[in-house]
């Protein structure tokens, strides 16, 4: 099998595996008991958590352990605007569904939202960001890189700069930025990330905040993350996403990666020349989005599959049927190719001769499918 689907979830590390089931075996207490093997479960929890926050640089931030990104989003958005009561916050109508169903959720029930657009290559642009700016806002979340595309905000600093300035929190999902692109983490004040995207376990996210930020709860009961969280922590999670986060920030291979992504367009280009690739100069070495003008992904992705090569034709979260890429639709206008647009998406792990099995039935694909319209 050829797995290509990294940007949904990478397989995980064996070494990173071994010691979270030794973790699992050997502090199994419960965190918030007195006795010595709740101790010991919580040394540990707290080991993982301030490992965390050295290996990206932030040693005097907070941590709240999740179960995951959406999670984590939902935590930014909701915990953080019920500190406010009332206001106007700011996103971005190509996010990950996990910012989009809370935003419109709380458009619905008191508070104001504005969803800024983007140009074809994904872009915010930086007037109407300007525009959209009131007395009473409070808070622009915007992902950091995009999970569909891998288009990384251009004019990130900027943006960051103007909400600064005007008293506006900043909120990024970095999500598929960690480990696959330098991110100046001090710049923001809330951040989402997660493990099972970095070859850690699934089930464990945070949200990592700057010490002045404040947060009301979403789960209640408990009071474990200082009250923030509810719920009896994670620890071998939390272990082994401490691990998995300081392994990657220390071995990116960017170059490997953008070697394999460049080998891939070159390759697609060939077999299907008018092939478009999204996010062209703004996008990150492990995600390739490509439209196939007049090819159904849903169709593509499945023969693909069938002949053991595993990409997406977005988010995993899109399980829709009738679903197709909004984010693909925001930067075109046109449905007919945000049904056209599959993903690639690529990790350490892989290697140029995967890349090169996968050209060749990639070309056949295409080949099968153009003999069946011309029968």
């Amino acid at each position: 099998m050829i797995y290509f689907d990294n940007a949904a979830t990478t397989k995980m590390d064996g070494e990173i595996l071994e010691a979270m089931m030794n973790s699992m075996k050997n502090s199994w207490g419960n965190p918030s008991s007195e006795h010595s093997a709740g101790e010991k479960a919580k040394k540990l929890l707290e080991k993982s958590r301030t490992g965390i926050l050295s290996s990206l640089g932030l040693p005097s931030w907070k941590l709240i352990a999740t179960s995951g990104a959406t999670e984590s989003n939902n935590l930014a958005l909701f915990g953080f605007l019920a500190t406010h009561k009332k206001g106007h916050f700011i996103t971005v109508k190509t996010e990950h569904k996990s910012i989009l169903e809370p935003a419109e959720y709380l458009s619905e029930n008191g508070f104001n939202a504005t969803f800024l657009n983007v140009d074809s290559n994904g872009q915010i642009d930086i007037d109407e960001f300007r525009s959209a700016i009131r007395d009473d806002t409070v808070l622009l979340s915007f992902s950091f890189v995009n999970n569909e595309t891998g288009i990384i905000q251009k004019n990130w600093r900027e943006i960051v700069k103007i909400a600064h300035e005007n008293g506006i929190a900043v909120h990024t999902d970095a999500v598929q930025a960690i480990g696959h692109v330098d991110v100046e983490w001090e710049q923001f004040d809330l951040i989402t990330i997660t493990a099972h995207k970095i070859g850690g376990p699934k089930g464990i996210g945070c949200l990592l905040l700057r010490p002045s930020v404040s947060l009301s709860p979403i789960i209640f009961g408990g009071g474990q993350e200082n009250a923030i969280r509810g719920g009896t922590e994670n620890v071998s999670g939390l272990y082994a996403f401490s691990l998995a986060v300081k392994k990657i920030v220390s071995d990116m291979r960017l170059a490997e990666i953008q070697q394999m992504k460049d080998f891939l367009k070159r390759e697609i280009k060939q077999i299907v020349p008018n092939a478009v690739f999204n996010g062209v100069g703004c996008s990150i070495p492990h995600i390739l989005s490509v439209t196939i003008p007049d090819f159904d992904s849903e169709n593509l992705i499945s023969e693909l599959d069938f002949k053991g090569v595993c990409v997406s034709g977005g988010s995993a979260c899109l399980n829709n049927e009738n679903a197709f890429s909004h984010v693909i639709y925001s930067m075109t206008g046109s449905e007919k190719s945000a049904r056209e647009t599959m993903r690639i998406s690529l990790c350490k792990e892989n290697t140029l001769a995967e890349c090169e099995e996968f050209a060749r039935i990639f070309s056949a694909v295409i080949c099968d499918f153009k003999k069946l319209r011309s029968a």
